[in-house]
């Protein structure tokens, strides 16, 4: 099957224009033509049971283009996931003669990627008006597939941002609880889980931490409290206090 045939262009409205007259529920009469109609794909269309505007994004450096469409999921639950197929795995990794160790190091090597700046763009823009859950599916997306180089990094960046809600949920019961590690794990347990749902796969296979899991998988609301120590608190507590106390 060729582009050709899965393809069909936008027909411009000076190119053969076809006027129809309709009438809208208003019952107004309503004249369209050729520039009423979006690119759309009838084998797609057919094979999916359903409306998809087709559009061919296309630029000098298609990373462009990936950042463009994957920047959408802020706008709700939409997502991008990009899947190459090919028959030949190694000619893909093969640079001047040399096969790469994974796709990302061929094509830094043929300047076909930017640096990962647009991702960390991407997320200080989420930071700004979305929740922490959908901070957390951003992340996952980004993860999953854009193939991060710097995936650590951002979670370091922005972990407290994606952890939020599981503080406030804790401070409800204990309103001293600040952020700890077990408040991250569990944030990172709800990441890994986005990303095993999306790719199969676990946060290690990116190049950053995995949640330590547990038999209940997420520790309780107790354990958290007792392992959150203020330790210049406790060390201020005990210089106050011990000098109070009757000789032996």
């Amino acid at each position: 099957m060729t582009m050709a045939t899965l393809y069909t262009g936008r027909r411009a409205h000076e190119d053969g224009v076809r006027k129809v007259t309709i009438k809208s529920r208003s019952g107004a009469f309503e004249t369209l033509d050729n520039s009423w109609i979006v690119p759309y794909s009838p084998f797609l269309c057919k094979m999916f049971n359903a409306h998809i505007i087709v559009e061919a994004c296309n630029s000098q450096n298609s990373v462009h283009a990936i950042k463009y469409i994957c920047k959408y999921i802020n706008k709700g639950s939409d997502q991008a996931i990009f899947n190459l197929r090919s028959e030949g795995y190694k000619d893909l990794q093969t640079v001047n003669g040399r096969e790469c160790a994974i796709y990302r190091e061929a094509c830094e090597a043929l300047h076909l990627l930017e640096n990962d700046n647009h991702c960390d763009e991407t997320m200080e823009e989420a930071v700004q008006c979305q929740s922490p859950a959908k901070i957390r599916d951003l992340y996952a997306t980004l993860i999953s597939s854009c193939g991060l180089s710097n995936a650590h990094e951002l979670w370091d960046k922005y972990k407290e941002y994606m952890a939020e809600d599981i503080l406030r949920r804790l401070q409800q019961t204990h309103a001293n609880m600040t952020y700890n590690q077990h408040i991250y794990n569990e944030a990172l347990g709800k990441i890994e889980d986005k990303v095993m749902a999306m790719v199969g796969k676990k946060l290690s296979d990116f190049g950053t931490i995995s949640p330590q899991r547990t038999t209940e998988n997420e520790p309780s609301d107790e354990i958290i409290r007792e392992t959150n120590y203020d330790i210049p608190a406790l060390q201020q507590q005990v210089a106050e206090f011990v000098p109070r106390l009757p000789p032996e």
